[in-house]
């Protein structure tokens, strides 16, 4: 009897535990699904932000095009007035204006990817020079409407990397934003963009030539909501944003300083497709 009433206590306890994890469980998967809407939140609301940020620049951009294609057009409806028309200046007209188009094309398409969810969508291997064109054409009439130079130098042909662009984007405007705001503060402000491929990493580095980071903050740098602009001015989620999207494909981002200004560089694994070849 002694025995069974032992094994008894032992169903009762080992059922009670067997309940108890079953119940943790359930609410650590509660607790981590809580997690992943909340960054999922915070990442579309600096998405916004971003956007909103951009949006002056990008009408620059676009409307730039427009007066050029406005220009031909015009050009050539006096040319057919006075009958001065010929095949050479309207194939000349035509290509400058389908340059144009392409341009808004890009811009428009840039945007959209940028907007995009990808809800249940698998990441997919991308050039980095697609990555790069994409944040550049969302970001260079920004700068170039407050007086700062971009540079991008020479990009690696066929470097690939595996993500979803739209998030990469978002995480290189975010530090493209942040680095035209340092360089807007001296005079001959410059951001410069590298890319380099160094041991299976993709590495993509943003500088700029403002007054950098002080050493007292540079450890807080990327914490979430941290930041050193005026209540109203900043998100503080800019670099705790483009951290979380980079690290989510196994990559980095690191703080660099240099002579004068500040460089962030992004480290993405090269995609498998490369590695094994």
């Amino acid at each position: 009897m002694s025995f069974i009433l032992l094994l008894t206590v032992l169903a009762r306890r080992l059922n009670k535990s067997i309940t108890e994890s079953i119940t943790l469980h359930f609410v650590n998967e509660d607790l981590l699904n809580n997690l992943r809407n909340t960054q999922s939140k915070i990442t579309q609301t600096a998405k916004m932000v971003a956007l909103g940020e951009m949006s002056g620049g990008v009408a620059h951009e676009i409307n730039t095009p427009l007066g050029v294609i406005q220009l031909e057009n015009d050009g050539l409806r006096k040319l057919c007035q006075t009958h001065a028309i010929t095949a050479e200046r309207v194939s000349a007209s035509v290509e400058r204006t389908a340059a144009m188009v392409s341009r808004i094309s890009r811009i428009v398409n840039g945007l959209r990817t940028f907007a995009r969810e990808n809800a249940g969508e698998a990441p997919a291997d991308v050039t980095v020079r697609e990555l790069v064109d994409a944040a550049a054409d969302l970001c260079s009439g920004r700068m170039s409407s407050r007086g700062v130079t971009f540079e991008i130098n020479q990009i690696p042909e066929g470097l690939k990397v595996r993500c979803h662009s739209n998030k990469i984007i978002q995480a290189l405007l975010n530090l493209l934003n942040n680095a035209l705001e340092a360089a807007e503060t001296v005079t001959g402000g410059k951001v410069q963009l590298d890319v380099t491929d160094v041991n299976g990493l993709a590495k993509i580095a943003v500088s700029d030539n403002g007054r950098g980071v002080p050493k007292n903050i540079r450890e807080k740098i990327m914490q979430p909501f941290f930041t050193t602009k005026k209540i109203g001015e900043g998100t503080g989620l800019g670099l705790s944003v483009a951290l979380g999207i980079v690290n989510s494909y196994g990559g980095t981002i690191d703080y660099e300083t240099s002579d004068r200004g500040s460089i962030f560089v992004i480290g993405l694994p090269k995609s498998t497709e490369q590695k094994t070849a």
